[in-house]
């Protein structure tokens, strides 16, 4: 944001900004009017290395378009500050680039008429279609490293289409987000037009905002840790004494106490509960939990030392009630990973220590070594609780689970080790341990904010443990980590050792509190129950499947890498075998896999307080039984109250009772499905089975999960044929199997000629697929392209040609809901279709 010919001119980064923090546009506008001094530059090397990553990421595309045979032309280089960009003469020099019709422009510069808006796209695209340049347009192209496209990223494209619209005479129809940082193989596109009044809204607010500023407040959100105005914000929050400074308290909690005059933390620390009237959208439960850990906070302030407090009363399997016994083969666990390293992350150092603080460590510097990391993790472990059957794996925080949920289903190994070690809980989360079964006076329940309390001194100290980790995940992006220094990466070691002794001293510390709780209580604390880990049906499945797979992958390299390098030169078929062999191997337990992700997620989600699940996004809580509201033959419809929240449950749907969750009773149906559901009034109903002996649930889990033993039987099937007779060209399976190989489609008699175009001269992709599929000979048509593209235009109008011919048509998906879209195109093509359309 500027100050332009006494008027306030902007950027797109000014309109992505203003919807992260909308305190951040009142500072830059006072900036740019001269009001208030920008803040001072500070260290910030994670900040560095991320700018140094975007324009790596931008380079790689570069590349990759120069190899692609595209002409680029750089406007401004990436790395020249805006303070030393002629902006009038980029703006011609970008005009004139795409009036001689270059393919790429990158980092030009596009502004309106007015002269109020500009900014700099990565690139600028050439694609066919008329506009005022000739018989092409551009369409825009930008580079994030993030791997999912953002509200953020998405208005930045917005503005820049806007713009490119004004230069070009004509609007582009589509715009892209190179994401990943994987040089462009993460790109989604987006129409625009379905976005543009989105858009158009924002921008309509932001200006209305620069205009008229209204009064704002900075609020703590995401963007913080990117911002230059973070620790100037803080200084203010910490001086009011404001309510974000209480640990775990949620946005819209603050938002509601300050309604009713609770502004403080002070205040909220002296709260007399209960409140009347009670507060919106939470439970009682959750406003206790952060008035007593206000007053805790508040209280050690002023008296200037630390605090804890236990939570009582003492519920089974929560909080210091789900420490287990102590065991000598116990483990504390910590990884490493940058998510940003390869394609979709890399966990490039798995660090454990044991109860006498020894400490181990396995290095991953790329997805095989990731792979081999991984495996000897979990051996290890397994070995560890053969030896010591009551022992556990401690970690602090969701992280190190989800890892290990990520690794086994990424690399296809240790499936049944990791299902058993979930089953039987002998993963312990030390964070959910202390924010179930106590208050301590920090504001952030960090590992790091808690070593105080029980004393912990890192070797490393945390200032040069941060230089070091963006060190060296910048040098494992750009694929040098092995040639990173001895002195690195034992800074790097280091900081991981420290965190799993320091894990290792938080659950001595714990046990110490949980005797303390049993003193003030009077009696012993409740031990977790050891859980069954087995169920006979999958082992047997997964002993069928696993002589499967050696079966089909006995002559098989492990990756296609090793497929090209032992390849004859003059013989391709026999490494399409293998590639195929080796992906149905896989796809045997892909659907049990899976379901194992879904079910892990959801025992964890059943492990939740009540207030756990009001403040989740994905759970319902705080449920109150309001009464029957219907009876059917077999059953009866009742209705149930909840505070406002987010969930994930909707009609139709058959959520869990977290309490019976285990129970066969649930399992059989008893719980039941949701038959209404009334947001504003805060209403569910629940169709159950008359003569349920399961209690009104206090909350609900949900669980999406189609039964796929079918499928799986199929791929068995499939499976077995190919292991006993391999890829037969009589098989009645043979277009599954030129699927696997990635066969080209046969005509029967009229075979097309090999190397030969599949669409002729002049026709169009819908013609070819309408021509092409009345003919193929238990082939394979695939027909790939972006959202948008006419997959399911084309899909709807070959069904109708084949309907038409007498055949009959089969459709299968991921989804209901991508089949259903698929139908009613098929409809809707129909009723535009002259003549009736019978088949099935």
């Amino acid at each position: 944001m500027r100050l332009a010919a006494g008027r306030l001119a902007f950027s797109a980064t000014d309109l992505s900004r203003h919807l992260s923090c909308a305190h951040l546009t009142t500072l830059d506008r006072a900036v740019a009017l001269g009001a208030i001094e920008p803040p001072p530059p500070y260290d910030d090397p994670r900040g560095d290395v991320l700018r140094q990553r975007g324009v790596d990421h931008e380079r790689r595309l570069m590349e990759r378009f120069g190899a692609e045979g595209r002409e680029v032309e750089t406007v401004v280089e990436a790395d020249t500050p805006s303070s030393r960009r002629d902006a009038a003469a980029a703006a011609v020099r970008t005009r004139d680039a795409m009036a001689r019709g270059v393919d790429v422009v990158y980092q030009g510069r596009l502004e309106d008429d007015a002269g109020r808006w500009s900014g700099y796209p990565d690139f600028l695209l050439r694609v066919d279609g008329r506009s005022a340049l000739g018989g092409w347009s551009y369409e825009v192209l930008d580079a994030k490293l993030a791997r999912r496209a953002k509200g953020e990223a998405l208005l930045q494209l917005l503005l820049y289409s806007d713009l490119l619209a004004r230069a070009q005479g004509s609007e582009p129809g589509q715009m892209h987000l190179a994401l990943g940082g994987g040089g462009g193989a993460g790109f989604e596109s987006f129409r625009v037009v379905e976005y543009a009044a989105y858009y158009r809204a924002v921008r309509r607010r932001f200006e209305a905002h620069a205009d008229a500023p209204p009064e704002t407040y900075p609020e703590p959100v995401e963007h913080c840790t990117l911002c230059a105005w973070k620790q100037a914000c803080a200084g203010r929050r910490r001086a009011d004494d404001h309510l974000s400074l209480v640990a775990g308290i949620a946005r819209g909690q603050r938002r509601r106490l300050a309604a009713r005059g609770v502004a403080t933390m002070a205040d909220l620390g002296a709260l007399d509960l209960p409140l009347v009237p009670p507060l919106d959208g939470g439970g009682a439960a959750a406003l206790a939990r952060i008035r007593d850990q206000a007053r805790v906070q508040d209280r050690a302030r002023r008296e200037g030392r630390r605090i804890c407090e236990l939570v009582t009363p003492v519920e089974r399997d929560k909080g210091l009630a789900a420490l287990p016994e102590p065991s000598a083969g116990d483990v504390f666990f910590d990884i490493e990973g940058d998510a940003f390293a390869g394609d979709g992350g890399l966990e490039y150092l798995f660090g454990a220590a044991d109860r006498a603080g020894g400490y181990d460590a396995d290095w991953a510097l790329d997805p095989p070594g990731e792979k081999r990391a991984f495996e000897r993790f979990i051996d290890r472990v397994m070995a560890r609780w053969a030896r010591h059957p009551g022992f556990h794996v401690y970690h602090y925080g969701a992280y190190e689970t989800t890892a290990v949920k990520r690794l086994t289903s990424r690399h296809a190994t240790r499936e049944e080790d990791v299902d058993r070690l979930l089953r039987g809980d002998v993963f312990v989360d030390l964070h959910r341990v202390v924010r179930q079964g106590l208050r301590a006076s920090v504001e952030r329940y960090s590992i790091k904010k808690l070593e105080p309390f029980y004393g912990f001194r890192r070797a490393v100290g945390l200032t040069a443990a941060t230089r070091a980790l963006v060190r060296f995940e910048a040098a494992l992006e750009a694929g040098g980590a092995g040639g990173t220094s001895d002195g690195l990466r034992a800074d790097v070691e280091g900081y991981n050792r420290d965190d799993c002794l320091s894990t290792l001293r938080l659950a001595e510390w714990l046990e110490g509190r949980r005797r303390e709780l049993e003193a003030m209580t009077g009696g012993p604390a409740p031990r977790p129950a050891p859980r069954d880990d087995e169920r006979v049906r999958e082992r047997e499945s997964a002993v069928g499947a696993a002589a499967l797979f050696e079966a089909l992958t006995a002559d098989a390299p492990e990756d296609d890498a090793a497929l090209d390098d032992d390849a004859a030169p003059d013989d391709a078929a026999p490494d399409d075998d293998q590639r195929a062999r080796r992906l149905l191997a896989h796809l045997l337990e892909f659907h049990r896999r899976e379901e194992k992700s879904t079910w892990w997620e959801f025992f964890y989600r059943c492990g939740f307080t009540d207030e756990e699940h009001v403040e989740s996004r994905a759970t319902l809580g705080a449920l109150t039984h309001a009464g029957e509201v219907a009876q059917e033959k077999r059953s009866v419809v009742h209705r149930y109250r909840f505070p406002a929240q987010s969930h994930e449950i909707e009609v139709g749907d058959a959520p869990k009772n977290p309490a019976t969750a285990e129970s066969d009773e649930c399992r059989r149906g008893y719980c039941g499905s949701v038959a209404a559901l009334d947001e504003a009034a805060g209403a569910i109903d629940l169709k159950r089975l008359r003569d349920s002996p399961v209690p009104h649930p206090t909350a609900l889990v949900p669980l999406d999960l189609v039964n796929s033993r079918v499928l799986q039987e199929s791929i068995g099937r499939l499976a077995q044929e190919a292991a006993s007779r391999g890829f037969a060209p009589d098989s009645p399976r043979r277009a599954a199997f030129d699927l696997l190989r990635r066969a080209a489609p046969r005509f029967g008699a009229a075979a097309r000629p090999d190397g030969a175009r599949l669409a002729a001269e002049g026709e169009t992709p819908l013609d070819a697929v309408r021509r092409i599929a009345p003919r193929l000979d238990r082939s394979v048509l695939p027909v790939q392209g972006p959202p948008g593209s006419g997959k399911t235009f084309t899909g709807a109008r070959m069904i109708l040609d084949l309907l038409a011919a007498g055949m009959r048509v089969g459709v299968t998906a991921n989804s209901h809901k991508v089949i259903s879209n698929l139908l009613a195109a098929v409809c809707a093509a129909a009723d535009r279709r002259p003549g009736a359309v019978e088949g099935a």
